[in-house]
């Protein structure tokens, strides 16, 4: 099972991914956070196996949220997501470490699956 924090500025965003990952077998979610400052203090604690994050986000984007979490933690997979869904975001969300960019209106376990896969 695939210990997961999702990152999300939204409350309601936030609550719709723990119970898609929630859902599952394969997944479980161990933490949330609205920020990614508060998220890098969740994943030093926790040492999840995938990070879910918003890239849209005050304090610390998600996009220095993947570089630094990738930086320490390089078995920590990481996937962007946003309501945004330009092409261009892709290319960022890989410049930083993430394995993919989904953008929010096509997340689901199945593309996160298919992710995972194409990374491996």
């Amino acid at each position: 099972m695939r210990q997961v924090i999702v990152v999300d500025d939204d409350a309601g965003f936030r609550a719709l991914l723990r119970e898609m990952f929630d859902s599952t077998a394969e997944f479980n979610v161990v933490g949330a956070a609205e920020s990614g400052s508060q998220a890098l203090d969740l994943i030093d604690n926790l040492r999840p196996d995938l990070l879910v994050s918003d890239i849209e986000m005050p304090e610390m984007d998600g996009l220095e949220l993947v570089r630094r979490t990738t930086k320490r933690y390089p078995n920590t997979q990481s996937i962007l997501v946003s309501a945004n869904d330009e092409s261009t975001c892709l290319d960022h969300a890989r410049a930083e470490g993430a394995i993919a960019f989904i953008p929010k209106s096509r997340l689901s376990i199945s593309s996160v699956e298919q992710a995972l896969a194409a990374a491996s």
